[in-house]
C-alpha cells in the first residue's frame, strides 16, 4: 500500500496530522528540503530527505506554504504524480467515516456565523476586528458565535449584551471537541482568521458535510506567503473577505480567484464625529508623531526608528515621538537613541490598552509607518480618524484610504529619506498640516463607517449561504 508523506516539516504540519487522525489517516514520513531534519523525528513520524521519494511508492501531501515551489520541485523530479490534494485525500477517507446527520439542524434553518477567534497570541488588530464585526453583524440581526481559546480577552457579558455568544476552548482541547462544537452549530458559516487548529476542524466538517457549511476566509496580509498560505486551501474555501483592495486584486489577477467570491469595502473603525483636533505645529510648536506598532524587525521594521531620527535631526525637525508598543527590539531601540542623544525627544508607552489609543491619536500630529508588508492597518484608521496626516510606506491598504499628497504620503518601502523629507514639509507648513489632517479625517469618516461595512458584509455573506 502506498506510504503517506506530507511534504514540509513546519509550524502548519502538525494541524495537518491532527486533521488526517481524525479520519483514521496515517503519516508515514515527513518529507523536508532541510538536511539537518533528515534522520530526526517530527509529530510521531520519521523525517526523510527528498531524494527517498523518486523511488517510494507513496502519495504526497504538500502541508506548507511554499506549495507553489515545492509542486514544481516534484515535477522536475519527475514525481508530480505523486501528489494528493488535502481536498482528494479526505474525501476518500470520509467514506470511511459516516456522518450521523441527527444532531444537524433541519435544512432551512438560519445559519449561525462562526467567528475564528481561537488564537494563542494577545488580543491584536485582526482579533480586534473580528469582535468589532461580530457585535455589528449581531445588530444586523446575525446569530452570531464566537470560538475563542482561553487568552483572548473578552468580557463574556459585554458580548452577550450585544448578542454575541463566547465559546471558548481550553489550553487543551481535543482536535475532536473543536469538531464536536462546530458540528453543533450546523448548519453554519465559519469565519476564519488565523488558519490554525480551529480552521483544521472547520476543514473536516466542509470535507464531511460540504452543503452544511460555508467558509470564509480572511486575507489580512498582502504579501506572497500570506497568499500562498490561504490559496492552500482553495478546495475548501467558498468565498474571501480582503482587507484590502490591492489583496482583492492579487487573488483575483496572480491566483485566478473568481472576482465574485471576493469581497473588499474600506475597513470599518470607530469615529467620533465631534472631535475638533488642535496642530501644536501650526502654532510654531513641535511636529508630534505617533509610531504605534510592535517594536520588530520583521514587518513593522521599528529598529529603523533611530536612523529616522537622525534623518529628521540633520534636517533641524522640532518633533516629539510618541511610542506605543512593545517587542523584541525595544532594548536596542532605546540603547541607541541614548547614545546619540535623541532619546530626549522620545516616550515610549509600552503595551497600551485598546480603550487608550483614542487618547494617544488625538495629541498626535503624524502617524508613522515602516512596515514592509500589511493588510490594511486598523492603527492607521484610527489616527486618521482623529485627524493624524498618514506617513507611511507603499504596502497593501494605504491607497484605499490615502490620495497622495493631499490626505497624507505614501512613500516607496525603506526610503527613509522621503519619510523624513515629507515630514519636515508638514512641520514647515503648518497650514498644509492642518489641512492634510482634515481631509485624512473625511476620508475615514466616509469610508469608515462600521454599519455600513456590516450591512454588506451580511449581504455578501447572505449570498454565499
Amino acid at each position: 500500500m502506498a506510504k503517506l508523506v506530507l511534504f514540509g516539516a513546519g509550524h502548519h504540519t502538525p494541524n495537518y496530522i491532527r486533521l488526517l487522525t481524525f479520519f483514521h489517516c496515517r503519516t508515514d514520513y515527513i518529507a523536508d528540503n532541510d538536511r539537518c531534519k533528515t534522520g530526526s523525528v517530527f509529530c510521531g513520524a520519521p523525517v526523510i530527505g527528498v531524494k527517498e521519494l523518486v523511488s517510494m511508492d507513496c502519495r504526497i501531501l504538500i502541508s506548507c506554504t511554499y506549495w507553489r515551489e515545492i509542486t514544481e520541485q516534484l515535477s522536475d523530479l519527475g514525481i508530480a504524480d505523486k501528489i494528493i490534494s488535502l481536498w482528494e485525500l479526505l474525501k476518500e477517507a470520509v467514506l470511511d467515516r459516516p456522518f450521523d446527520a441527527a444532531s444537524v439542524r433541519p435544512v432551512g434553518f438560519p445559519k449561525t456565523i462562526c467567528v475564528d477567534l481561537y488564537s494563542g497570541s494577545s488580543f491584536g488588530g485582526a482579533e480586534n476586528w473580528n469582535y468589532s464585526m461580530a457585535k455589528e453583524l449581531a445588530k444586523e440581526g446575525a446569530d452570531v458565535r464566537i470560538f475563542a481559546s482561553s487568552v483572548i480577552s473578552i468580557e463574556e457579558s459585554e458580548a452577550e449584551g450585544a448578542g454575541v455568544s463566547v465559546w471558548r476552548f481550553g489550553e487543551k482541547a481535543e482536535f475532536a471537541d473543536m469538531v464536536r462544537a462546530l458540528k453543533e452549530r450546523l448548519p453554519l458559516i465559519f469565519l476564519n482568521c488565523f488558519t490554525e487548529e480551529l480552521f483544521f476542524a472547520a476543514l473536516a466538517l466542509k470535507a464531511i458535510c460540504p452543503d452544511q457549511i460555508q467558509i470564509i476566509d480572511e486575507v489580512h496580509l498582502g504579501f506572497k506567503q500570506a497568499y500562498d498560505l490561504h490559496v492552500q486551501f482553495d478546495d475548501f474555501v467558498d468565498k474571501y473577505i480582503c482587507v484590502s483592495g490591492r489583496i482583492k486584486e492579487t487573488l483575483n489577477k496572480s491566483y485566478g480567484i473568481q472576482k465574485e467570491r471576493l469581497f473588499f469595502k474600506e475597513q470599518p473603525v470607530a469615529t467620533d464625529e465631534s472631535f475638533q483636533k488642535n496642530y501644536d505645529a501650526s502654532f510654531g510648536g513641535p511636529i508630534r508623531i505617533g509610531y504605534a506598532a510592535r517594536l520588530v524587525r520583521e514587518q513593522k521594521r521599528a529598529d529603523l526608528l533611530p536612523l529616522f531620527l537622525k534623518k529628521l535631526k540633520k534636517r533641524g525637525v522640532d518633533y516629539r515621538l510618541e511610542v506605543a508598543g512593545s517587542g523584541d527590539e525595544e532594548d536596542a531601540i532605546k540603547k541607541e537613541l541614548n547614545d546619540c542623544g535623541a532619546d530626549l525627544n522620545v516616550r515610549f508607552l509600552g503595551q497600551l490598552n485598546y480603550a487608550d489609543m483614542a487618547e494617544f491619536w488625538k495629541r498626535q500630529d503624524v502617524y508613522l509607518n515602516f512596515s514592509e508588508y500589511e493588510g490594511a492597518s486598523l492603527a492607521m484608521l484610527e489616527a486618521m480618524s482623529f485627524g493624524c496626516v498618514p506617513v507611511v510606506t507603499d504596502v497593501s491598504g494605504v491607497s484605499d484610504y490615502i490620495e497622495n499628497e493631499i490626505s497624507g504620503y505614501i512613500c516607496p518601502i525603506g526610503d527613509l529619506d522621503a519619510i523624513a523629507e515629507k515630514i519636515m514639509f508638514l512641520h514647515q507648513h503648518g497650514d498644509f498640516l492642518e489641512t492634510c489632517g482634515q481631509e485624512a479625517r473625511r476620508s475615514v469618516l466616509v469610508k469608515c463607517k462600521k454599519e455600513d461595512y456590516a450591512k454588506a458584509l451580511r449581504q455578501w455573506i447572505g449570498e454565499a449561504g
